[in-house]
């Protein structure tokens, strides 16, 4: 670093949602990088600010960050200068790191698997799919038990069936065991209260462990306050398990069960950091964060019949109508006595929220398009948890948030956001995964001869556009949705989407791309050279062509051979690589 050569300086890349340090450069200032681009970081320090212990380390600057990219064999001579070079965290500057593409494409088209092995393991997948379609697929006998339900019974199983599932033979199996309509009722409101991930998670015997437990601690509560309250068994984002069970009886008294928890669990080492615990886990191992504490105590509630729920950040339990409750607060409920205001937390609240193309992208992840971390020592550390989208409660402190797109080939571009989050406020925190205009050609990635004979069927207008061949099949129909997610975007640049039908009834196949949204369908029913053209150079397709007018001299910048439920997010890609 210009001025402060002895200031650390790290080497990193952009992996796992954000920028990650892979090597601190030594003291001599050499070191060996392999081919492509790296970031230089270093921590931003005031021109009459010497380096000590205590500079080096904390976090009293912005950041320094300088690309640099090299070829095999290249020597560069870099000096991270304090002011050209720092970071400006406020607009969240979009940068590249770059790797030889013709490499990649090279790598990518090598193959080192046999015919032989590649057969075998194409039986395994399609044989595992199948199994895995009959596990998901009601026998007579289940659905006999099903149409057996009340019409509002059997419409929320219609439901529940449609959750992300292994197998649903053990909860029909669960139908049958229980006799009562209460039972019954009780189970299909479980099911149909849990998230996506809960019918993955849970087990059998957890269901059944979570409705005899609910069921026993029924009372007389409302329907809809016990099965908020009592018979849920998500909390919040813990694991899905049995807890019940695990967790002390002290009756159905909430002051019972607040003074139970205070005696036993407010004394919880809270210094934890890691992935969530259940209410009965922060109970064995005596730990756990805040978060985790308020929903131990929603779970000895529910488990002992006191309906509790836990909302954005806050603990509530029923008292002839639904009151906020501080579990944590050790002189009584939601206040603090001795300083007549609630106890600090030192938690805030951060609301992140990530950006594609100008709308939120809810789709993004975090440790794959996002991340925050804390600036140490002029790199970035990762937290101890997974961030997600929306409001969450957040440790006060300073922070930086980064969002990386990979493209194909292995480029990645990176953005960070430098932000704070105090104690009991809000942070607000918005930042775009967009592409910069420079930094990745799609097009480097076509495949050449598939591109020059696809070029040879003269199906491309002047005007250029998406094309979609695929000859009739259900996987390809499947596809016909994801690509009409591109329509709205495409018709902004008036490029049109255009679905090519090869043989089959056209009639049909015009209804398939209508019920996905997409018009204008091009059918070529009779062409032999279209079919010849999927069966050969194509191998069967399907293949997804964009041609933009007046880029990369009318060959297409994007053309992915066979089924891709992404080729959506590949499309909004190659869109930004070439702006309009």
């Amino acid at each position: 670093m210009a001025g402060h050569p002895d200031a650390p300086v790290f080497v990193n890349v952009l992996n796992y949602g954000t920028l990650r340090a892979i090597a601190r450069v030594p003291a001599d200032g050499s070191l060996v990088l392999g081919p492509g681009s790296f970031a230089l970081t270093a921590q931003a320090i005031g021109d009459d600010a010497a380096i000590d212990d205590d500079t080096a380390t904390g976090d009293s600057g912005g950041l320094l960050l300088k690309v640099i990219t090299g070829q095999s064999g290249d020597t560069l001579d870099v000096v991270l200068d304090p002011v050209a070079d720092l970071y400006d965290a406020e607009a969240g500057t979009g940068f590249w790191l770059t790797y030889p593409e013709e490499d990649a494409d090279r790598r990518r088209h090598e193959n080192l698997v046999s015919d032989a092995t590649d057969r075998h393991h194409r039986l395994l997948v399609a044989a595992g799919a199948a199994e895995r379609g009959k596990l998901r697929q009601l026998d007579e006998t289940e659905q006999a038990v099903l149409d057996s339900l009340p019409a509002d019974l059997r419409a929320e199983w219609d439901a529940i069936l449609e959750k992300p599932c292994a197998g649903f033979a053990p909860f029909i199996r669960l139908l049958t065991w229980y006799r009562t309509a209460e039972q019954r009722q009780a189970l299909t409101w479980l099911l149909a209260d849990g998230d996506d991930k809960d019918l993955l998670e849970l087990d059998e015997r957890m269901v059944r462990a979570h409705v005899d437990g609910a069921l026993a601690a029924r009372g007389s509560l409302p329907d809809d306050v016990w099965r908020e309250g009592v018979l849920c068994s998500r909390i919040q984002r813990e694991p899905a398990k049995d807890w019940r069970s695990a967790l002390p009886a002290v009756g159905a008294d909430p002051d019972a069960v607040l003074a139970a928890f205070g005696r036993d669990w407010v004394r919880t080492e809270r210094r934890y950091f890691g992935n969530p615990l259940t209410p009965d886990e922060v109970f064995l191992l005596g730990r756990g964060t805040e978060t985790d504490l308020k929903v131990a105590f929603v779970g000895l509630c529910r488990a002992n019949g006191v309906p509790a729920r836990y909302r954005h950040g806050q603990v509530q339990w029923w008292r002839e109508g639904w009151q906020d409750v501080d579990p944590l607060d050790q002189n009584g409920p939601g206040q603090n006595e001795s300083a007549g205001e609630a106890a600090p937390t030192g938690n805030g609240w951060l609301d992140l929220t990530i950006t594609h193309g100008g709308l939120p992208w809810p789709q993004a992840e975090s440790y794959r398009h996002f991340m925050i971390s804390r600036q140490a020592e002029g790199r970035l550390e990762t937290p101890w948890w997974g961030p997600v989208q929306g409001l969450q409660e957040w440790p006060a402190g300073d922070y930086w948030c980064c969002a990386t797109l990979r493209v194909p080939g292995g480029s990645a571009c990176g953005r960070l956001k430098r932000f704070s989050v105090a104690a009991d406020e809000t942070t607000v925190v918005t930042l775009s995964a967009d592409l910069e205009e420079a930094g990745w050609d799609p097009a480097v990635l076509v495949d050449a001869d598939l591109a020059a004979s696809f070029a040879d069927l003269d199906l491309v207008a002047p005007t250029g556009g998406l094309y979609f061949l695929f000859q009739p099949g259900e996987p390809a129909t499947r596809m016909l949705p994801v690509i009409a997610r591109l329509q709205e975007r495409l018709r902004a640049r008036d490029l049109p989407v255009v679905p090519v039908l090869v043989g089959g009834r056209p009639a049909e196949w015009r209804r398939n791309v209508a019920e996905a949204g997409l018009t204008n369908p091009l059918v070529v029913e009779q062409s032999a050279r279209v079919r010849d053209w999927l069966a050969g150079p194509a191998q069967n397709g399907p293949v997804t062509v964009l041609v933009l007018p007046g880029v990369n001299d009318g060959r297409p910048v994007l053309l992915r051979r066979g089924l891709d439920n992404g080729i959506d997010f590949a499309g909004h890609l190659a869109l930004d690589a070439y702006p309009r």
